[in-house]
């Protein structure tokens, strides 16, 4: 079964200046969506108000034609990976892992040569880098129809980058994803689907020529 997350009619200001007019995004089990847009576009914004977290009066939010105003508060529907650390500092890798995920999927975590030395180690004690890591894979690893992943990027050396983008491409088959990020070169290679957010409007994003045409990237 394909689940389907449609949002529609976000509109954002503040202090009466626009951040989102009128988004609409479609979503669907296979979709890894990109999202571009430059920093202050709205890009987090926006996927805080999909999550749920962020208090908004115009917005439409449905998954499975079922309509959600905080979707986050309901078990299995969607993660959200943000920019920013947040994975609980006085806990061992072992046992976060444990408790967030299914048995099968601990095990991914316990193989993968990254973590793997570390499972016994409190994340206070990881590098942000190894912790930004753990924290995207938890996510993309947990339960959910939809997974939104905000500069997962971000910190990540080239081959945990690729690790990513691996894990990313696996779950998709079970998920739909939604990536906020700037980079276009690792965001391009396992997008189906982008949109560009500019000047609070959402733009269909069909191929490199529509990001250089919109004055996102460079010929």
């Amino acid at each position: 079964m394909k689940n389907v997350l449609l949002v529609d009619s976000v509109r954002k200001s503040f202090n009466k200046n626009v951040i989102l007019s009128d988004i609409s995004i479609y979503c669907k089990t296979g979709n890894v969506i990109a999202l571009y847009g430059r920093n202050g576009s709205g890009k987090t914004t926006l996927l805080k108000i999909i999550f749920g977290s962020e208090k908004l009066q115009n917005k439409f939010i449905s998954i499975n034609d079922k309509v959600y105003n905080k979707p986050y508060k309901k078990c299995n529907l969607i993660n959200f990976s943000p920019s920013f650390l947040f994975l609980p500092r006085n806990i061992t890798v072992k046992n976060i892992a444990s408790q967030w995920l299914e048995q099968k999927r601990i095990k991914q975590i316990e193989k993968d040569e990254t973590i793997s030395p570390y499972l016994n180690i409190k994340i206070k004690h990881l590098s942000n880098g190894l912790r930004k890591y753990l924290q995207v894979k938890l996510i993309l690893l947990k339960e959910a129809k939809f997974c939104l992943l905000d500069e997962p990027y971000l910190g990540l050396s080239p081959i945990n980058i690729e690790k990513i983008n691996e894990l990313i491409q696996q779950v998709s088959s079970s998920k739909g994803i939604i990536i906020a990020d700037h980079n276009y070169h690792n965001l391009s290679s396992i997008s189906n689907k982008a949109y560009l957010l500019k000047e609070g409007v959402i733009r269909i994003i069909k191929n490199k020529q529509d990001l250089i045409d919109c004055g996102y990237i460079n010929a």
